[in-house]
């Protein structure tokens, strides 16, 4: 079953007509995953999409994260188990609740499931190294709380005229920017090898670059290729700061900021906004970041 909001507004005679045409959609119909499930008009949530799976799949994944968290010695299988069985469940999820899209549209509904694989296998790990006593236990709540609505925005914006799809890309925007800057810190936090870890950012950053880069008239295999470049960026990064005077989780933003100025620019490439302002932009906000991030660790600040 689903549920959305539904708008308290007043509008003019036909515009919500109008609006529902440009979705596809008329405002109560049933979408084809069955007739309990429909889409209204967006509210203040926009028209998010909340469906029962997707919130038996978020207390499912809070219980795992929590018995990763509080159980000692931490059982990593947990985590990993949480992060495989998010993908197909998920899968499930997004072709029952948006069927019309994925059978009927033709959507590949592989780069809908990055971001929630790679936020179950991070997410528990980076809060066991940071949270410590009764706090674990509020961590992983809202660890959990926190990827039942990515689950939520995932399924709300497959479509680029999805009602919900603001609000929805921009929860998973913000996941998309925690779970890189946790992979990334943890990278020094574990001390792994400069190899695998170079390699380790460089595909966790191709992988969460899928999330940014996809869009509905984009062909899958072109957002990977993209995705492909960003991770290339992020691990030659990475390779060069083993010579700065940069660690721990000083070395996190460093990371982030080169995977935001990859991933901004390419994504201006795919939304036909790509120009030389924008690559600018890009590249003063980054840069500046970096210095400031380099300078406060070679004074002793970071």
């Amino acid at each position: 079953m689903a549920w959305s909001a539904t708008a308290t507004l007043d509008e003019p005679d036909g515009a919500r007509d109008l609006d529902d045409g440009d979705a596809g959609l008329d405002d109560g119909e049933p979408i084809d995953g069955g007739p309990t499930e429909r889409v209204h008009a967006g509210s203040v949530f926009d028209g998010l999409i909340v469906t029962a799976s997707a919130i038996t799949l978020g207390v499912i994944m809070t219980a795992t994260f929590l018995m990763f968290l509080l159980i000692e010695p931490s059982p990593r299988w947990v985590v990993l188990f949480g992060s495989a069985i998010s993908v197909p469940a998920l899968a499930g999820i997004l072709q029952g609740a948006r069927r019309e899209a994925f059978e009927e549209g033709g959507l590949d509904v592989t780069p809908s499931l990055l971001l929630p694989a790679l936020a179950a296998l991070v997410t528990p790990v980076f809060i066991e190294h940071n949270v410590t006593g009764y706090w674990t236990v509020a961590a992983g709540l809202g660890a959990g709380a926190g990827y039942t609505a990515l689950l939520v925005a995932v399924v709300s914006s497959v479509r680029e005229h999805d009602r919900g799809r603001a609000v929805g890309r921009f929860i998973a925007a913000a996941a998309t920017y925690f779970v890189a800057f946790a992979v990334f810190s943890m990278l020094y936090r574990l001390d792994v090898e400069r190899q695998p870890a170079t390699l380790a950012a460089g595909l966790a950053a191709a992988l969460l670059a899928v999330e940014l880069l996809r869009q509905g008239e984009i062909d899958p295999v072109e957002t990977f290729v993209l995705a492909i470049v960003v991770g290339v960026l992020v691990a030659q990064v990475r390779w060069t700061m083993h010579y700065l005077p940069v660690d721990g989780y000083a070395a996190g933003p460093s990371l982030l900021l080169a995977f935001y100025f990859g991933a901004g620019v390419l994504h201006a490439q795919v939304t036909d906004e790509l120009s030389r302002r924008v690559v600018l932009e890009y590249g003063l906000v980054s840069g500046a970041g970096l210095a400031f991030v380099i300078v406060a660790s070679a004074s002793g600040l970071g």
